[in-house]
């Protein structure tokens, strides 16, 4: 008997996004198939009214590598995206939101850093994505982001890298020590 291990995982939290998760699952797996040969993309609902959860079903029969999990209630992005690292199965995990305003291709960059450096010394445990160029974003955006770092910054006295959102691939040690923090 053969067990295939799952070498990359996707978390997707969605909310309400009937008109972009086909695209954006649909990218990826083109992209992760040219990667390597078992991956899985974890759709977590994080309540959706529109019909996100129907495009999902549509989806299921088209996509075997898709798993869709349903949460009943709202609860919030990170409890989304915390469900989804406890049911990931890969070696890799990765979160990325579904409006495909981070490019799923950098995906690939980031599974070779941490696969590169596996064997070594030092091999690296997380790979965060920061946005360069702002500029699709609007000048609120812009503004209440610059904002925000330096509110936090001044608070903590802890220096967040600014630009660093949730777009991100760790590997599987990581999501189990994540998968253990209740809040």
């Amino acid at each position: 008997m053969t067990i295939n291990v799952i070498e990359i995982s996707v978390v997707i939290p969605v909310f309400n996004e009937d008109k972009t998760i086909k695209e954006t699952c649909i990218r990826l797996r083109s992209i992760l198939s040219k990667v390597v040969k078992n991956f899985e993309i974890l759709v977590v609902d994080d309540g959706s009214t529109d019909d996100t959860v129907l495009v999902l079903k549509s989806l299921l029969e088209e996509i075997e590598e898709l798993r869709v999990i349903k949460l009943h209630l709202n609860r919030g992005h990170m409890v989304a995206i915390n469900v989804g690292l406890r049911h990931s199965r890969g070696k890799a995990t990765a979160i990325i939101d579904a409006d495909l305003q981070d490019p799923p291709d950098a995906l690939v960059e980031m599974y070779e850093l941490i696969e590169s450096s596996a064997s070594t010394r030092d091999p690296v445990f997380i790979v965060e994505a920061q946005r360069i160029n702002r500029s699709t974003d609007t000048r609120f955006k812009r503004v209440t982001a610059r904002l925000y770092y330096r509110f936090v910054r001044i608070l903590t006295g802890i220096k967040i890298t600014s630009n660093v959102a949730d777009y991100k691939m760790m590997r599987r040690e990581v999501v189990e020590v994540l998968s253990q923090v209740s809040e």
